[in-house]
């Protein structure tokens, strides 16, 4: 009895969903369908929605990266009616823009309270109105451990998306990166998560035109989590007093720390090698720093020279990457 049907990368376009929806009305027990980076387009997935809203045990969906426009919202919305227990849903990559997303938030409202992941990444979306719905349907949804609402521009409503969080305990991974502005009211939500999840792992910040007495408090909150594997808060406005306060507090002695991504703020190379040599003395499992790409060879050669030393008395080998990458 089929369970999992994967069929992500295979070139999948609208003429095979025919096919594909006669093949899915025979498999009414799956529980994981994953379709993603295909070309099934509107047409194509509106042609599998109808066997799809047939599969009542339905726990994972992802349909990521198949050119799905807006006006298969409606397809998509009628599948997350009929199956009420999802545990992932991946609808990220698309161009769902903001009416496929205030569609898909509305069937989510009411069920889903097993869901875990939620990716809505790189949808086209740019409405407030997007971001107030899509905050009503992630309210209440404790058991949400992965949520990626990213490079769509939800605007101030950015701040709603995080307090709908507020009830998460188990949140390992939140990426808000280039999302919208991470104002003063965003900052306050996005402390009061951590605070709640102390699991968390993950924290994408990039591009969120967070300023620096944002992020000073964002750092003071992180420096109680004993979890945090990456941070990312790159591409922003942070200036040197509060890279120096990433570097000061207790977050620069995590062991749990593996990938600290700082490029493309206003840091003086001061500041930078002062939170580096901090994260390298300090995070005994650290792998892997990003920071800007450093043109000041002297700067670059005291860095170089301080993982050579670290490395000498450590069984793992740290390697530190100057890039822009982030």
């Amino acid at each position: 009895m089929l369970k999992v049907l994967d069929l992500h990368n295979n070139f999948i376009n609208p003429d095979a969903a025919p096919g594909l929806s006669s093949m899915l009305n025979s498999k009414t027990n799956l529980s994981e369908v994953r379709i993603s980076r295909n070309a099934l387009e509107a047409k194509g997935m509106s042609d599998i929605a109808s066997a799809l809203q047939n599969i009542y045990s339905l726990k994972v969906l992802d349909v990521s990266s198949n050119n799905i426009q807006v006006r298969a919202s409606n397809d998509i919305s009628a599948i997350l009616k009929s199956n009420t227990s999802l545990e992932i849903l991946d609808v990220s990559q698309n161009m769902l823009e903001s009416l496929g997303c205030i569609k898909l938030c509305k069937a989510l409202q009411k069920h889903h309270h097993n869901l875990k992941v939620f990716n809505i990444n790189n949808n086209g979306i740019n409405s407030i109105i997007a971001a107030y719905e899509l905050a009503s349907a992630l309210k209440d949804k404790q058991k949400l451990e992965v949520v990626n609402v990213s490079q769509n521009e939800f605007e101030a409503g950015l701040a709603a998306i995080v307090a709908s969080l507020k009830s998460t305990k188990f949140l390992k991974e939140l990426t808000l990166r280039e999302s919208g502005t991470v104002d003063q009211k965003a900052v306050i939500e996005i402390c009061q998560v951590i605070n709640q999840n102390p699991s968390l792992e993950v924290l994408d910040l990039r591009g969120t035109m967070l300023q620096t007495s944002g992020a000073d408090k964002i750092f003071r909150t992180l420096s109680r989590s004993t979890a945090l594997k990456v941070l990312n808060v790159s591409y922003n406005n942070i200036e040197d007093s509060a890279a120096r306060q990433l570097a000061a507090s207790s977050l620069a002695y995590h062991s749990t720390l593996k990938v600290l991504l700082i490029n493309n703020n206003p840091l003086s190379y001061a500041t930078i090698k002062e939170v580096v040599f901090k994260q390298l003395s300090n995070a005994s499992s650290l792998k892997n720093i990003r920071v800007p790409n450093i043109t000041n060879l002297r700067i670059k050669a005291d860095i170089d020279q301080k993982v050579e030393m670290i490395n000498r008395n450590r069984k793992e080998t740290n390697k530190l990457i100057f890039s822009n990458f982030g």
